[in-house]
């Protein structure tokens, strides 16, 4: 049973690396394999498979694909070739050879501070669709910016993926967050490392930048680390950020600019920003923004999850109505804004049809037993060595879901329950979950589709270059647990 449970991801990786077919034709064989595998082997009832099915559609219509809209509409709005050129001058280095600190600026500064603050892929979206609107190249760019996403999303939207770990696991959040944080160091302290090399597509660093990329990546993982153990779970990130792109700003030399540059095309990027913090720091606020939300369960089957859409309290509506705010601000016509939202959706229908695809095989995986039968069976395979395969287990969990915070709801139980019958820590190999789901972002077939959804070239073979750097991740990883289990 585990073998044919693993079916539909040995034949989705298998489609996404052969490079002859499209990435959603790969994502609708998949689904339609998990469908019967779902019903043949694992009983589930036609009404069964279509709810959860439909399930999968809403959950990735609200709110991702919404997320998706109201981002690429933002710069749909804002960025033409007279602002690209406008943001190439004030931001690329070409005179003093300092792209390096730009491209960490914007992948990994602003991914850090997004990736806090919001989640749910905007800290993908936006640095990527600001790299490429300022004149990066676009598969460098999103090679880079996968790269920056991947670690900081064990503590992002002000720490659910950690709150939901400890939830799943009746483990304290703190212990969970302190593990993480120590465990997780080195692989922070080399992220900035690894945005370079990802970006480059090579291992070598320029000379000359070299001292100030050991003092970025110093100040980055000091603040990231300081900002977890003074503050918990809900900081980490957005400390490093901030950190980072102070320090980026103050070295760079200062331009002369030969004529002044209107930036009033941002205000509509400030106002959406605006509206996605107003919650954030007024509580009050969301608590009344949360009061619009519809909670429903969707699957007929046994313990069906209660989905809950909010309304308003939600990334899409917040950047929409930011971005509208700030368009009818610039007297933007609204016969633009129109066509700009019939072109984000014309050019982007299979990035959503994609997106709920994938939510719907990791449903239809979930609801049917197969999620679960792989992890058993890794447990019964490995016994006391399952502690080797506990990150790989994140991983899969994040390659599925494509979620940091539903792997740890997925595979956190099952970790804590392995860790106990094996007789070693549950709160570690929970912990080494969180970070093997950050590491899992990197080849997450939703993160493939957040990036197409910005440059559709991106496939699995074009970003190649960041298969390196994914596996030294994990295999960091993996011999942190086995020398913190073993040891």
């Amino acid at each position: 049973m585990t073998i044919l449970a693993s079916i539909p991801i040995i034949a989705l990786i298998a489609f996404m690396l052969s490079g002859r077919i499209s990435a959603i034709t790969a994502y609708a064989a998949t689904f339609m394999i998990a469908a019967v595998i779902a019903q043949t082997a694992f009983s589930m009832t036609m009404a069964e498979t279509l709810t959860a099915t439909l399930e999968g559609v809403l959950s990735a219509l609200w709110p991702i694909c919404l997320l998706i809209f109201s981002s690429l509409l933002l710069f749909n709005l804002t960025i033409g070739e007279k602002e690209k050129e406008q943001l190439k001058d004030l931001l690329l280095d070409k005179e003093s050879k300092e792209e390096e600190a730009s491209v960490l600026l914007i992948a990994l500064g602003i991914s850090s501070i997004l990736e806090t603050l919001i989640g749910f892929g905007i800290s993908l979206v936006i640095p990527l669709s600001f790299m490429i609107s300022t004149g990066y190249d676009k598969i460098r760019s999103a090679r880079a910016v996968l790269i920056a996403v991947s670690i900081p999303t064990s503590f992002g939207s002000l720490g659910m993926p950690q709150a939901n770990l400890s939830t799943a696991t009746g483990i304290a959040i703190n212990e969970i967050t302190g593990l993480s944080l120590l465990y997780e160091l080195p692989l922070i302290l080399l992220l900035p490392y690894s945005v370079l090399v990802a970006y480059n597509g090579r291992i070598t660093i320029r000379r000359e930048f070299l001292p100030k990329l050991v003092l970025f990546s110093g100040l980055y993982a000091a603040a990231y680390e300081a900002g977890g153990f003074l503050a918990g779970p809900i900081l980490p990130p957005i400390a490093g950020g901030l950190a980072i792109s102070i320090a980026i700003i103050l070295s760079k030399p200062q331009k002369e600019h030969k004529k002044q540059h209107s930036f009033r095309f941002i205000l509509p990027v400030i106002t959406a920003l605006t509206m996605l913090c107003l919650p954030i720091f007024i509580p009050p606020l969301r608590r009344i923004l949360q009061m619009a939300r519809i909670s429903t369960p969707i699957y007929s089957g046994p313990d069906p999850k209660v989905l809950r859409f909010y309304l308003l309290d939600t990334p899409g509506i917040l950047i929409l109505s930011g971005t509208l705010i700030g368009a009818f601000i610039n007297k933007i016509p609204i016969a633009d804004m129109l066509s700009a939202s019939k072109k984000t959706i014309k050019e982007n229908w299979k990035t959503f049809l994609s997106m709920c695809l994938v939510f719907s095989i990791s449903a239809l995986m979930g609801y049917s037993g197969m999620t679960e039968r792989i992890a058993d069976g890794i447990i019964s395979l490995t016994g006391r060595l399952f502690p080797i395969m506990s990150t790989s287990i994140g991983v899969l969990g994040s390659f599925i879901t494509g979620s940091n915070s539903s792997s740890n709801m997925l595979f956190g139980p099952i970790q804590a329950t392995a860790a106990t019958n094996i007789g070693v820590s549950a709160a570690l190999l929970s912990t080494f979950n969180a970070i093997g789901a950050s590491i899992g972002k990197i080849i997450s077939p939703q993160n493939m589709i957040l990036s197409s959804s910005v440059c559709n070239e991106i496939t699995f073979s074009s970003l190649k270059k960041a298969m390196p750097i994914f596996a030294a991740m994990l295999i960091i990883a993996t011999i942190s647990c086995c020398i913190a289990v073993y040891l």
